[in-house]
């Protein structure tokens, strides 16, 4: 279950909620991009442990063409 769930549709949630919950380990990279139509990358080693905050990226263009795919406005 995703730590900032709430009202409205998942692909409105803001970008740094989802990527919050990503980080923290709330939900897996592929729902991120899947359910809330957010792009992000773990640009760390494969094979690493802990992964830190850092090693995660929020892909901008990709996540605007999946969110206006989905029919969700975007700024």
């Amino acid at each position: 279950m995703a730590a900032h769930v709430g009202y409205g549709r998942a692909e409105e949630h803001p970008v740094e909620a989802v990527l919050s919950d990503v980080v923290n380990g709330y939900i897996t990279l592929e729902a991120a991009r899947t359910t809330y139509g957010v792009a992000i990358d773990y640009i760390g080693p494969e094979d690493a442990l802990v992964r830190p905050p850092d090693a995660y990226r929020v892909d901008q263009a990709r996540t605007v063409a999946l969110r206006r795919a989905r029919g969700c406005p975007t700024s």
